[in-house]
């Protein structure tokens, strides 16, 4: 997962994209006391390039619209001589909002546990090579009966400095419950999926068909232990917990469930999945009714035979939810005692920060970034710890009166894991991503 670099670091790199350029926004905030400059290089599925350079004050957050790379899927990176930027994306269209992670290493590998090529559904993936070198890739995909391996997706040539878009639906076509692994021969890339569905698809037990825009940055290696951010159950709305097994050999994960209030909502019991080599397994929102409705959950996983696997929290939202979309996001590999919540959706709603802790009880404090300053923000009793192997919901919303959706630092005596649910307005956009750990302090999820 993505790992902000310290305020003291010589240099800051992120990459981002994998959306249309046109509906694409950099959201980058500057921790620091001073402010820093970001370079920013674009290319597009179109060949175009572009540079812009960028001031962002001290304690600011500053968007930068990517319609100025040109037309097509638009991949950027983003440095800076210091340390102290962290870069994150908002990606609107007309009937949808969501939030997407950069990265801050290329790899050469990434896994994705879901995708959906059904009726009303398209996916795509996004090859960046930020490189001048030539990159080769093989894109091999995961299904509950096993590993395919299309001829037309191995051996894909990714160009420097260039994106590739790799039509999912065109050689897997009206599949769901459809992983993907992305292994280079030669070079490294940065890997994201981007899922549409339009409204017309299959009912997903809450009612109503998924309709909305998801972007997904991949996870560079399969994991032995995870954690996934922050799910809700409840009318319309319909999560899902997809696990995925690129390795030789059948995996056994026992996945545990927290809550706020284990006392007034009931525990969750534990469930164990058993994952064959190259299939991938979704828990519903059938396979989640032991969560109780309307009860804001979280789950963490580990693989107790077998090799690392993939994990993804996938949820939609329609009438009566109070966000309307669809949202996937690949699970924590690390806890961490530092994190930062960039800015997400804007003017958000619903804005909530779900702290789960890696082991033991966590003191902890947190701060708005904003305006030129850090300001720190009184945390009630009951959201200032959080219980060992527990969890706590902070309203942002009520917290960050004056400065809705803004970026948020917080910090905890011991490791813990992060992660911001938002929905936006008019209804427009349901998603909880993680947050970004900032170097020094990781361990474990």
């Amino acid at each position: 997962m993505p790992v902000a670099a310290g305020l003291g670091a010589a240099s800051t790199t992120w990459f981002c994209g994998g959306a249309p350029a046109a509906d694409t926004t950099l959201v980058l905030t500057n921790r620091a006391a001073g402010a820093r400059t970001a370079l920013v290089t674009t290319v597009t599925s179109g060949k175009a390039h572009a540079t812009r350079r960028v001031s962002v004050p001290a304690r600011t957050t500053r968007n930068l619209a990517l319609a100025f790379a040109g037309q097509g899927t638009v991949a950027a990176t983003v440095e800076s001589r210091h340390g102290g930027l962290v870069a994150a994306m908002r990606i609107s269209g007309d009937e949808s909002m969501t939030t997407a992670a950069c990265a801050t290493a290329s790899s050469g590998s990434w896994f994705f546990a879901g995708g959906d090529t059904q009726r009303g559904a398209t996916e795509t993936l996004a090859l960046f090579n930020p490189f001048e070198e030539l990159a080769t890739a093989d894109v091999t995909f995961l299904t509950p009966d096993g590993f395919r391996r299309p001829q037309a997706t191995q051996g894909l040539a990714v160009p420097g400095r260039s994106v590739v878009l790799v039509d999912v639906g065109g050689v897997q076509n009206r599949r769901s419950d459809l992983g993907a692994a992305v292994t280079t021969r030669s070079g490294r890339l940065v890997t994201w999926r981007h899922q549409h569905f339009d409204g017309t698809g299959p009912d997903l037990g809450d009612g109503s068909p998924p309709e909305g825009v998801s972007l997904t940055l991949g996870a560079p290696t399969p994991l032995t232990r995870f954690a996934l951010p922050t799910a809700v159950t409840g009318a319309g709305v319909a999560p899902r917990i997809v696990l995925a097994n690129p390795g030789v050999t059948t995996a056994t994960v026992r996945l545990t469930f927290a809550v706020d209030d284990p006392a007034e909502t009931g525990q969750p019991p534990a469930t164990t999945i058993q994952l064959l080599s190259g299939a991938v397994e979704v828990l519903d929102t059938q396979a989640l009714r032991q969560v109780a409705s309307g009860v804001s959950f979280s789950v963490s996983g580990r693989v107790v035979k077998g090799g690392a696997v993939v994990a993804e929290l996938w949820f939609d939202g329609a009438e009566p939810a109070s966000g309307h979309g669809s949202f996937a996001t690949t699970g924590f590999g690390l806890a961490a005692t530092s994190w930062i919540a960039p800015a997400g959706l804007e003017l958000p709603v619903l804005d909530q920060l779900g702290v789960d802790s890696a082991g033991r009880t966590a003191q902890l404090e947190l701060w708005v970034i904003t305006d030129g300053g850090r300001r720190r923000v009184r945390l009630a009793d009951q959201t200032s710890v959080v219980p060992a192997n527990g969890r706590v919901t902070i309203d942002l919303a009520a917290a960050l009166d004056g400065h809705p959706g803004a970026t948020v630092e917080l910090t905890a005596s011991t490791p813990v894991t992060v992660s911001r649910l938002q929905t936006g307005p008019d209804e427009r956009g349901l998603v909880s991503t993680p947050a970004v750990p900032v170097a020094g302090g990781l361990a474990d999820p």
